[in-house]
């Protein structure tokens, strides 16, 4: 959503026919990269695998929605996304139920990667913030950014201490008040 809109509105700028867009397949691929001026990239990479001389744009969320988000697209039998994605962000098979209980995804280290190497080269935003940062965003890309209308999502476990929550608070609860504590501060 954010990088078809960053795309829209940057070619509309150069008055350019999508010549430069971004590079998809595949996007964790990134070491052998040649990056070019004004390219847009959809990546997640660990801060420590990007060049420094780039612009980013870090969206961050909640690691509840993110988990609740993935296994809502699993129940839309994608278990392929799972397979090559479990590969891409850990290097090993990642189940389900794995998802639930254990930060398999490394989520909180990739997530401190990122907060600990804040400069002017980074856009951080949470997801919920980003049309609230719409100009912001649009200001630090230099386009004139234009998100699509904001539509609702549901809330994957909310904030609860029923026995169900826990294996997910164990997992996650770090994460999600270092998310909190950052979007608060930022």
């Amino acid at each position: 959503m954010i990088c078809d809109s960053i795309i829209r509105a940057d070619c509309k700028a150069s008055n350019q026919r999508y010549q430069r867009w971004m590079s998809f397949a595949p996007a964790w691929h990134l070491e052998n990269k040649v990056f070019s001026n004004g390219g847009i990239y959809k990546t997640h990479a660990k801060w420590s695998e990007l060049p420094k001389n780039v612009k980013i744009v870090f969206v961050y969320d909640d690691p509840f929605q993110i988990i609740g988000s993935l296994l809502k697209k699993l129940q839309n039998n994608e278990q392929r996304w799972l397979q090559v994605h479990g590969a891409h962000l850990t290097n090993r098979k990642i189940s389900i139920e794995d998802m639930t209980i254990h930060d398999v995804f490394e989520l909180e280290e990739n997530f401190v990667s990122w907060t600990a190497h804040s400069n002017k080269n980074i856009f951080f935003s949470h997801y919920d913030d980003l049309w609230k940062n719409e100009k912001l965003l649009g200001k630090f890309l230099e386009i004139d950014l234009c998100l699509p209308t904001r539509e609702s999502r549901p809330v994957y476990f909310p904030h609860t201490t029923n026995d169900s929550a826990l294996p997910m608070q164990r997992a996650y609860g770090k994460l999600r008040t270092m998310t909190e504590q950052f979007r608060i501060h930022s």
